[in-house]
């Protein structure tokens, strides 16, 4: 009997196997590697300490630029039950990017800790407005072209009949379309 892997084969993956780099080419990227790694320890918040706080039950992180945030180690599963000891045993990762336990062999991301505190919807949320919010070049022209075409059509709120302008009060529901319940869902 094979080895079950839930790995699926290359067959059924719809991305084809890259090219295997030469050590030339791989020697050839750490430079620009090593820059891109300088530009965001500089400007990115990374971890500078951590420490486990018996008295709060909490794993503290202490970041580069001077904030910091807890975890109750109740909410990370890899931690529960864990000796305070154990707890106390916590290393930041050369990178900052990551703190590690060896004698437990437990490694956590930064960020997934961050994560959990703050919570995946929230982290997300703000990072949408970030992008949303960026000015390039790209968006600039995006906008530009939409303008040319008559600007951002209005937005419509689900269930509710196109508007038609011009009516009386300046906008009337198209005859014969359905109203929304809250409107007592009679037809108009």
């Amino acid at each position: 009997m094979g080895i079950k892997t839930n790995t699926p084969s290359r067959a059924t993956t719809s991305t084809p196997p890259r090219a295997r780099l030469t050590d030339a080419e791989i020697l050839a990227q750490i430079p620009a590697a090593r820059a891109r790694w300088r530009r965001a320890r500089a400007t990115e918040p990374h971890a500078a300490a951590a420490h486990y706080d018996e008295a709060t039950g909490r794993l503290v992180v202490v970041l580069t630029n001077g904030g910091s945030f807890a975890v109750p180690i109740a909410a990370v599963p890899e931690l529960r039950g864990v000796s305070v000891r154990s707890l106390a045993a916590v290393e930041v990762e050369p990178t900052g990017v990551g703190l590690s336990w060896p004698a437990l062999d437990v490694d956590l991301s930064v960020t997934g800790l961050a994560r959990l505190v703050l919570g995946g919807a929230t982290l997300a949320r703000d990072a949408g407005a970030r992008g949303g919010r960026a000015r390039t070049e790209t968006k600039a022209e995006a906008a530009r072209r939409n303008g040319a075409k008559g600007g951002r059509p209005p937005k419509t709120q689900a269930g509710s009949a196109p508007s038609v302008k011009g009516a009386k009060g300046g906008v009337a529901a198209r005859k014969g379309a359905r109203r929304p319940a809250a409107t007592g869902g009679r037809r108009g």
